[in-house]
């Protein structure tokens, strides 16, 4: 194609060419003023060889882009006064290509998506229009839930850019977060802030707690959190950017011996619950609800490590619900309730002890055993040596 019969774009969008060995593509626009102009090759699953873009006013190039931005395609940014332009597409090489799209986009002076720079009409622009990456092809702010009680995700951030997280707690919680940047290293995560809001429907977004990375160790947070949505930022200081990191997630409430609990989750989540046994013994878990059972449900116990599976259940309750009977032994434990993929609203889990303390058999999980449940008398009221 020759400059004669250079394409019209009349507007910002996508347009389509290809050209044989030695050609070129000529893609004309014009500006009634101002702007910001950002032009990038593409091709379907990345381009097929690599191209040369050039940006050209009265004959001379202006700009010129011949790199690996996006694969093998060609990215340019430029803000340019009112006037005719020219983008000129050609293979580095003088090869062929045999097709790919040119993704022409424009707004006022420095405020143009993709550009890198948050314009006043934008939430974020981390330099690409990739969607899925916590800045979408439009430049606001994408938000991904964390829906189990305990996640890893792994992200990067690009410079104005950053990752934004929502949870839901169904009451008093203890949430622990932290990030380690590639290859766990800590001193990449200079300058990284992870700021915690609550998420308010009818107000702005109120600061609970932020942290920033010092360089030596990586930033966490852990803190208590009261029932509600809630929102995660992890965002580098300006002109910063974090190329790939891993974010670790726990969110947790307190299941008390002869307590019960209640919660909700979406199809895929989970709950997870912290349990402190302090006495040896039989013990009951259970889910229901205050109509029968919710859903189907599982209880999966862990140790205090998180690295040992210790009890699995998926039955046993009533209709769908799980519950087992099991021997603990003092200690610390984690509780995870999920459905079979499917969401699970108003369940209640129950923890109780099955003790026999108090039928003058010594059970298992007790040293005494008098026949009676009265302190002072050599043997305690749960069965324990005075």
């Amino acid at each position: 194609m020759t400059a004669d019969l250079a394409q019209v774009m009349p507007a910002a969008g996508g347009y389509d060419g290809a050209f044989v060995d030695a050609g070129d593509d000529h893609f004309a626009f014009t500006l009634a003023n101002d702007a910001s102009v950002r032009l990038e090759l593409l091709g379907q699953g990345g381009c097929p060889e690599n191209t040369r873009l050039a940006l050209v006013s009265q004959g001379q190039d202006i700009v010129v882009s011949d790199n690996a931005e996006s694969g093998l395609c060609s990215l340019l940014v430029a803000t340019l006064e009112a006037g005719d332009y020219r983008a000129i597409i050609s293979g580095s090489m003088g090869q062929a290509i045999g097709g790919y799209a040119l993704d022409y986009r424009q707004g006022a002076a420095g405020n143009v998506c993709g550009d890198g720079v948050v314009g006043d009409a934008e939430a974020c622009d981390d330099a690409n229009l990739i969607s899925g990456d916590g800045c979408d092809d439009l430049c606001t702010l994408e938000t991904f839930a964390l829906i189990r009680g305990q996640e890893q995700r792994q992200s990067a951030i690009a410079q104005g850019a950053l990752d934004t997280f929502t949870f839901e707690s169904d009451g008093p919680s203890q949430l622990e977060l932290d990030l380690i940047a590639d290859e766990e290293n800590c001193a990449d995560t200079a300058g990284i802030i992870i700021r915690l809001l609550a998420n308010r429907a009818d107000a702005d977004n109120d600061l609970i707690l932020e942290t920033i990375g010092d360089g030596n160790s990586c930033p966490s947070l852990s803190v208590d959190v009261e029932a509600g949505t809630h929102l995660v930022e992890i965002r580098p200081i300006p002109g910063q950017r974090l190329d790939a990191y891993t974010f670790n997630y726990q969110l947790a409430r307190p299941l008390a011996v002869d307590g019960q609990s209640g919660g909700s989750f979406v199809a895929g989540g989970s709950d997870l619950y912290r349990i402190d046994v302090q006495l040896p013994g039989p013990y009951r878990l259970s889910t229901r609800s205050e109509m029968g059972c919710p859903g189907d449900t599982r209880l999966t116990v862990y140790s205090d490590d998180f690295q040992d599976e210790l009890v699995s259940a998926d039955g046993g309750g009533l209709g769908l619900c799980a519950a087992t009977n099991e021997l603990f032994v003092p200690g610390q434990y984690w509780l995870e309730i999920e459905g079979d993929g499917e969401a699970v609203d108003d369940y209640l889990v129950q923890f109780e002890s099955q003790s026999l303390c108090g039928n003058n058999v010594i059970d298992p999980g007790e040293e005494c055993d008098d026949g009676g449940r009265i302190n002072g008398d050599g043997c305690t009221a749960l069965c324990r040596l005075e």
